[in-house]
């Protein structure tokens, strides 16, 4: 049994010709290979006094007295050092190639040997006749820590996994685009299944200052918070494709779940009794409720699968935003190859142009993606249904019953059918355990804001 199989528990995901594996300490592992893991490193290593002694034997024996000289007095080890060992071992014992460049690890400072970034391994393939070769590249692990400060994570899942069986969280392995990787455990009430490999997420902490919940404090007027003031306030400051009653009703939808909560107090209609503290009282409900870490899906789909698919995916949003934030290691440079891909099919649809290095994209890219995808799925949905398909106008309020959710390239989509014909509206969370109801939603280009009606007979997904 080798060194890892006694040492870790392992899962193997594949997505593509891309391997992702996670290793996990068994209880009691270390105990287990103490000994062997000991003599590996030492077989990792040339002692100093011989290479002195091998210099002699060749007949510079100036030399070799100089060399013992300036060679460290006490030993020294270096985590770099025990990486490349490590990663050596898992080479050879995983994927049964050989690493030649061993043996060469007396170091003094200077990185006389081996660089910590070039773990590469070498084989014949079954045949013995084409020569593989693996490198390796550094990543820094970092633990994902929710705070004040609004750092964000942004990249590729690259594992997955429960990081506590008895209570059922799970963790996911984030492949960043800033080159490293970070892991970040879950809140209790995270579904893995909801973070497919490969995908692109987005995470925060989740228990920032809400902006409704500043404006709630701010338009209150001796604790008191009234509809009708917000309204008049927000009629008088209207912004093109916000309907100020929509905006109105969404604070109101705040209070509501704050009154649960316990924090405000609704005295009549319109009028809430608030605290002077309500921002803070607020993101303090929210950390204990979401858990502390919000994970938003940017896209379900791998970035080999964006790059030559009709739909508004989360690479065109980095070509038109340039690439502003990619790093040059890992999912980064990745991506990065990913949005050259892109503009190509995005040319032969007649969506881009090259002119040199420069990619020119067309206007609106990402409203003409969404509604070419939009209407192949309607197209396909109504020759399932038989039902006719109603396309949503920006301001339109559509009803009818829940009937399934659709996941596109451009996101997911949820499927209202009123018994004659069916929209397609874009998805949030508020309905996920609404599936059969009757609700209704108006969509607008800023976003859709839903309304849950009462529930009908379970229709069929």
């Amino acid at each position: 049994m080798g060194l890892y199989e006694r040492w870790c528990e392992s899962t193997k995901e594949k997505d593509k010709r891309k391997h992702y594996w996670t290793y996990v300490e068994k209880d009691g592992g270390r105990d287990e290979i103490g000994d062997d893991l000991a003599e590996t490193i030492r077989s990792h290593y040339d002692r100093l006094e011989r290479i002195a002694e091998d210099v002699k034997r060749l007949g510079f024996e100036v030399a070799s007295e100089i060399l013992s000289a300036a060679m460290p007095q006490t030993p020294k080890g270096r985590s770099g050092d025990l990486g490349e060992i490590l990663a050596t071992e898992l080479v050879e014992e995983e994927i049964s190639l050989r690493v030649p460049v061993r043996r060469l690890r007396y170091k003094d400072g200077r990185n006389m040997a081996m660089r910590g970034d070039d773990s590469i391994g070498a084989g014949y393939d079954a045949a013995g006749e084409k020569l593989w070769l693996l490198k390796g590249e550094p990543r820094e692990l970092t633990v994902f820590e929710p705070s004040d400060d609004g750092r964000t994570i942004l990249g590729r899942v690259a594992a997955k996994g429960l990081a506590d069986e008895l209570r059922d969280r799970g963790y996911l392995v984030i492949d960043g685009v800033d080159g490293k990787a970070h892991y970040v455990a879950l809140n209790a009430r995270d579904e893995l299944a909801n973070y497919p490999s490969g995908s692109v997420v987005e995470v925060k902490g989740s228990a920032d200052m809400r902006a409704a919940d500043r404006n709630i404090a701010a338009l209150a007027s001796d604790g008191l918070y009234r509809t009708d003031h917000h309204l008049a306030i927000a009629q008088g400051q209207a912004v093109p494709g916000r309907d100020p009653q929509e905006v109105v009703a969404a604070h109101v939808r705040r209070l509501e779940a704050l009154r649960r909560g316990g924090i405000v107090e609704r005295v009549a209609e319109g009028l809430w009794k608030v605290p002077d503290d309500l921002p803070e009282q607020g993101r303090r409900y929210d950390a204990q409720r979401l858990g502390g870490v919000a994970v938003e899906l940017k896209s379900h789909l791998s970035i080999e699968r964006q790059a030559r698919v009709i739909g508004a995916t989360w690479l065109d949003q980095q070509l038109i935003g340039g690439g502003k934030g990619l790093g040059a290691l890992g999912f980064g440079a990745e991506a990065r190859q990913a949005m050259q891909q892109r503009a190509d099919f995005l040319a032969e649809q007649g969506l881009a142009e090259r002119r040199g290095q420069r990619v020119i994209l067309a206007r609106n890219l990402l409203g003409t993606l969404r509604n070419r995808e939009l209407a192949q799925a309607a197209k396909d949905i109504a020759a399932d249904t038989g039902l006719e398909h109603r396309p949503v106008a920006d301001g339109q309020r559509v009803a009818g019953i829940y009937r399934r959710s659709v996941m596109l390239a451009s996101g997911r989509y949820a499927m209202l059918d009123d018994g004659i014909g069916f929209s397609l509206v874009p998805w949030k969370r508020v309905i996920e355990h609404r599936l059969g109801q009757s609700l209704s939603a108006t969509v607008r280009s800023g976003g859709t804001t839903w309304d849950i009606g009462r529930s009908r007979r379970p229709g069929v997904a």
